[in-house]
């Protein structure tokens, strides 16, 4: 029942919710006064809940999804309503305990251990009869409601022994994970064989899922989390470090009354995020490389219903149908995500970037091991490639965001509800990056193959230096790979092959200058060690004169070393700017594409006969500038076109690398695709 992973491009789903809610759960919501869904009469949806199965007709028609995800009571009723086969199916395994629950069920099961193989040889019958097109969710964001305990842990290591037990043992919420692989053994199935997948929401998680032989891993974005592209980066930096599946599941459920995108009987948005943010959201993952990107809610946010039952597509909706039309239809070959610079940390970091009104700074294993500067170093290097990734979720609330015009959430409901244009306050959660969407995370464990992928490997706090590591590293830099790094991040034996010597460390406040330009930098106090590099290219100095950054012949290779801990002021507020400066010298000419005047979020694909470029503009200000397209030098481009509107941008024969103009409006988007000649062989 293993299904194939084609290439890790081949396959794409685009997935929509199937049966969502039933009168057992709008019960229970009504009960426990649960508002996470509207629901009549204390909001003005006009139903108690959405009637699915005509819902999930109407999806089916329209196209809008070529995958249906059960999240509960798979009954062969609802399993045969999703056609697994015709459709790609989605089934989650984790709320065996919320069924359990439902009328009849004690009755003929009175022990719940009774209840378990019956229940799960029901889902794994399908899994079995279509093993190329069904998968199963082991587990429900396990990681976001982790119940840390309530003493610090003696360290990164212990704490990740805690999560690992707690995944496999204990369980949380309605996850039975005990229950799950006891019957996955008395089965004889080997879940890392099976078609089995892990839903998460953080990113301290993903390589662990990977690690532990999971094949595929989805996380959960929006919904109070931290920024998508963060995500992509940690998710497909894992998929290709261990070979697998990735997938992204954006949620619209926000901040104010957690409630998802949805629509009153008139058609007004009445909670959730902008229907622009989705589309950025889903298309990011699309032009990403995701394998799965699910529409979560897609019963509440795709619908304006009527109180009669009559319902019509959202403005959400025609978003999704056009999305659908776009990556199913019309253009579902996107090639391969170009993603040049590697960011390597440490299979124990245990890191989170802030999000959420409660964690608003970054945060390492449940707030259960203290934070440190190389946590804080993997953060200001996050944020330097991804600048206003760390505003993501706080910027709605009136205490972190004093500009927002509302003072209560009840004040911005009803400014919602008259129209208000709420895009300029969803920042943080897809931002204009500084390079593009370039990096992948990788962890320490990675091996030499999957490195030389890389053209530039920046190590992120500090690693687990073993032997093996610690030759990977050398063998990559010595067959020409870079490697950025700071001086107290590296081993002293290695250093000293290098010939790098020490004469003490200091800290200082003044000016810094690079040594090619000559332009000054200052504001920052920082510690540095004094080295003395021969042979090597000084990069910048301080005011003293003394060396704070090199490049070092390695090989083949270079490694740009920094003196200053961490490369970061001592505050560990951000990455020094002498360095930003720096490393952008190093990163700007190995980018696929680069944007002049204003950065975007660009994200590049290579197939063998086109270059797909995804050009999203995050900001409220129209984009006006150039494209400079450097991937695949020497190839000829024919034509450029916005596939996504129709429309040629230019036409006639052009060698990369090559430069065109163009603009994109405020929240807006263009994909454009360009069109290459046959390669000579």
């Amino acid at each position: 029942m293993k299904g194939k992973i084609s290439g890790n491009q081949a396959l794409f789903m685009l997935s929509g919710e199937s049966i969502l809610v039933d009168n057992f759960l709008f019960t229970r919501w009504v009960k426990h006064d649960i508002p996470d869904m509207p629901r009549k009469p204390v909001d003005d949806f006009p139903l108690e809940y959405p009637p699915d199965q005509q819902v999930l007709r109407a999806s089916k028609k329209l196209g809008l999804f070529n995958a249906f995800r059960l999240a509960c009571h798979p009954v062969p009723e609802r399993i045969n309503a999703c056609q697994p086969g015709k459709y790609y199916f989605i089934v989650d395994l984790f709320r065996a305990s919320l069924d359990y629950q439902r009328p009849g069920v004690r009755k003929r099961y009175p022990d719940f251990d009774a209840f378990i193989p019956d229940y799960y040889d029901s889902i794994f019958r399908i899994l079995k009869a279509y093993p190329e097109t069904s998968w199963g969710v082991v587990c429900g964001e396990m990681d976001s409601c982790c119940v840390w305990p309530q003493k610090y842990f003696s360290g990164k290591k212990e704490a990740y022994r805690f999560w690992k037990k707690t995944f496999f043992h204990q369980g949380v919420g309605s996850n039975r994970p005990a229950s799950l692989f006891a019957y996955l053994k008395d089965r004889g199935i080997d879940y890392r064989q099976a078609n089995l997948m892990v839903q998460g929401a953080m990113l301290f998680a993903v390589h662990h899922y990977y690690h532990w032989g999971f094949r595929f891993v989805w996380l959960e974005r929006g919904c109070g989390l931290s920024n998508l592209q963060l995500g992509v980066a940690f998710l497909r930096g894992a998929a290709r470090q261990y070979q697998g599946f990735w997938g992204l599941d954006f949620s619209t459920h926000h901040p104010h009354r957690n409630q998802p995108t949805w629509y009153d009987h008139q058609g007004r948005r009445r909670g959730g995020w902008s229907e622009s943010l989705m589309l950025r959201s889903w298309l990011t993952g699309f032009l990403s490389g995701a394998h799965l990107v699910h529409e979560e809610t897609s019963n509440y946010t795709h619908w304006v219903y009527k109180s009669s039952g009559q319902f019509k597509l959202s403005l959400a909706g025609q978003y999704a149908k056009k999305l659908a039309d776009f990556a199913l239809r019309k253009h579902p070959e996107r090639g391969q995500t170009v993603t040049p610079v590697a960011l390597l940390v440490n299979f124990y970091h245990g890191f989170d970037a802030r999000h959420s009104i409660h964690l608003q700074q970054p945060f390492v294993w449940g707030n259960r091991v203290p934070v440190t500067a190389e946590d804080w170093q993997l953060s200001n290097l996050l944020e330097f490639f991804f600048p206003g990734q760390a505003q993501a979720w706080g910027m709605f609330d009136e205490a972190f965001n004093p500009a927002v015009p509302w003072k209560t959430q009840w004040e911005y409901l009803k400014m919602l509800q008259d129209g208000m244009d709420m895009r300029p306050y969803e920042v943080g959660h897809l931002v204009n990056s500084r390079f593009g969407d370039c990096l992948d995370v990788l962890v320490d464990t990675v091996t030499l193959k999957t490195l030389t992928n890389y053209q530039i490997v920046f190590l992120g706090g500090q690693l687990n230096f073993s032997p093996r590591l610690l030759a990977t590293l050398t063998k990559y830099l010595k067959n020409g790979g870079l490697v950025v790094a700071a001086v107290n991040q590296l081993p002293e034996d290695f250093l000293r092959s290098l010939g790098v010597r020490r004469a003490g460390r200091k800290w200082e406040y003044d000016l810094t200058f690079c040594q090619e330009c000559g332009k000054a930098f200052g504001g920052d106090r920082y510690q540095y060690d004094l080295l003395f590099v021969p042979g090597a290219k000084i990069l910048g100095e301080n005011h003293l004169g003394h060396p704070l950054a090199f490049q070092i012949p390695v090989g083949k290779g270079t490694l740009v070393l920094t003196a200053v801990v961490f490369s970061q002021d001592i505050a560990a507020r951000r990455i020094l700017p002498l360095f930003a400066h720096i490393f952008q010298k190093y990163i700007t000419p190995v980018l696929p594409v680069t944007t002049h005047p204003r950065p975007l979020q660009t994200i590049f694909n290579q197939a063998s006969s086109f270059l797909l470029l995804g050009a999203i503009n995050n900001s409220a200000h129209r984009w006006k500038g150039s494209f400079r397209i450097q991937e695949g030098k020497g190839r000829q481009v024919t034509q450029i076109m916005d596939i996504w509107n129709e429309k040629i941008i230019s036409s006639g024969k052009t060698t990369v690398p090559f430069c065109f103009n163009d603009e994109i409006e405020a929240f807006g988007f263009k994909v454009y695709q360009l069109s290459l000649t046959k390669e000579e062989k």
